[in-house]
């Protein structure tokens, strides 16, 4: 018996069932995954992806949230729960993939992927057991509100490490000296804990019966057939109700042709209204309402083709220049940074490329250091240049700060170029707390909104960057786009 169940698992499993595309990026934060994901900033044959693990518990609880949370004027918990949130809806946003053959027709539209949040953090940035539960607070609010799933280390392990502080198998080494990095054991149990999820989640789906397989719609993150048309028992799918199934065993009802007054309706087909502080039980269900009748994804995703789940087609691009250093396979050495700026590169003074520690970035190396991209005859609209930078600590970056300054120009016929625009930035490189992680910076191109200032088709975009702050400053990333 058991070498014929090896034989039939081999048969099932020896063909491709799925495959693996795993992309991380370390010394990141939630509001850089917005950037990421709003962007695409992916590797260009990376395809729209099934399931999402976010996993930036600790990096969120990072001391320096709670200093720009005080200098917003807004608790550790507000900040926390206003970047994941704009994640959240984000990504669970249906998104367009455009016709191969023109850049302005929508092909089909993509179901959001499946989003799963992994909370690792246990301490010890904050040592009041309720502030350090900052983000296990946000995000059970907002899985709950916005339906996607929740996996927790932290609540496995806490009555363990909570009755002996000073142990260092599931909590930080060297605790209750600052450090929030667990070891070997955390990373065995994050293993479990992620593997008995999908396995529950996977059990659970599977034995549901089929009719009570919840439609896909961008207000939740259930999974179902990848046509809302499906027949089943003779039946349309189409607005199929919460309601119970006479599936798996159980009993039909004994009146099932029964309406009962008040029932429950339908969902929308859109994320539910954002949460914040006017939102009320008084005026939740008009918000929702309004935004279904007027939401053009609401529209789109009820009459577009939903993209077919296996398809493997590129995410769709846009960004007309763009690189992260470490994110893209095969793009972590400064080779590979000075062949992506060599076609734009007009001039650099004190910059280059680098990988030390690992982390890849284009570089200042002295003091008044600067370097210019220039762009000519661009083929696509650009309304905003967005830039990933590393901040740092210590004397050698002490006062770290670039000004960005962005020239649109735009082509008389004669070919001379007249300048349209002028934008600029100041970026700081430093901060005051003993680690290097990347943050993000906008610089926007349109004026009030409008695209006056922005780039069209056939301008030229010079953008020059100049060290006015300290002996160093390092970029990890840009993406000029076209919001």
């Amino acid at each position: 018996g058991s070498k014929n169940n090896n034989n039939n698992n081999n048969k099932i499993l020896s063909n491709d069932l799925f495959s693996v595309n795993v992309l991380t990026l370390g010394g990141t934060n939630t509001d850089t995954a917005s950037s990421i994901w709003e962007y695409n900033l992916f590797a260009e044959d990376v395809p729209f992806p099934d399931v999402i693990i976010h996993a930036y518990a600790t990096n969120d609880m990072h001391v320096l949230s709670e200093v720009e949370a005080e200098k917003r004027g807004v608790t550790l918990e507000e900040m926390i729960m206003e970047v994941n949130q704009k994640f959240v809806r984000k990504v669970l946003t249906p998104y367009y993939q455009m016709s191969s053959s023109s850049s302005s027709e929508t092909s089909c539209i993509h179901r959001p992927p499946l989003l799963l949040y992994y909370d690792d953090y246990i301490g010890n940035e904050q040592r009041e057991i309720l502030r350090t539960n900052a983000f296990s607070t946000a995000s059970k609010v907002l899985s709950s509100y916005y339906g996607f799933g929740l996996m927790s280390y932290a609540d496995a392990v806490n009555d363990i490490v909570y009755a002996n502080t000073n142990e260092n198998w599931l909590s930080p080494d060297g605790w209750p000296e600052r450090q929030v990095h667990p070891g070997m054991g955390m990373h065995i149990v994050s293993t479990w804990v992620v593997a008995f999820n999908l396995l529950h989640l996977a059990g659970t789906f599977c034995s549901m019966n089929a009719t009570a397989t919840p439609t896909f719609n961008s207000g939740g993150n259930g999974v179902g057939s990848s046509n809302d048309n499906d027949s089943m028992n003779g039946s349309k799918r189409t607005n199929l109700k919460r309601e119970y199934v006479p599936g798996n065993g159980l009993p039909h009802l004994k009146d099932r042709t029964r309406e009962l007054n008040g029932e429950p309706q339908t969902v929308f087909n859109v994320l539910p209204p954002e949460l914040n502080s006017t939102l009320t039980l008084d005026n939740i269900s008009q918000r929702w309402k309004y935004d279904n009748n007027h939401s053009a994804a609401a529209h789109d995703y009820k009459n577009n083709n939903k993209c077919n789940t296996f398809d493997e087609s590129p995410m769709p691009r846009s960004c007309m220049f763009s690189w992260i250093g470490g994110l893209e396979r095969r793009f972590d050495k400064s080779k590979h940074l000075d062949q992506r700026l060599k076609s734009f590169l007009t001039s650099s003074d004190g910059w280059a490329a680098s990988d030390d520690n690992n982390k890849l970035g284009y570089v200042a190396k002295a003091a008044g250091a600067k370097f210019e991209l220039q762009f000519k005859n661009i083929k696509s609209t650009v309304r905003s240049l967005n830039f990933f930078v590393m901040k740092s600590y210590g004397e050698k970056w002490d006062g770290s700060r670039v000004k960005v300054e962005a020239f649109v120009g735009g082509t008389k016929d004669d070919g001379s170029i007249i300048e349209k625009g002028r934008h600029s930035i100041e970026i700081t490189g430093f901060h005051d707390k003993n680690t290097s992680e990347t943050y993000t910076a906008q610089l926007e191109l349109g004026y009030d909104g409008s695209d006056a200032g922005a780039v069209v088709a056939g301008d030229t975009l010079t953008v020059q960057i100049e060290l006015v702050g300290g002996s160093t400053f390092k970029i990890t990333g840009m993406a000029f786009c076209n919001h």
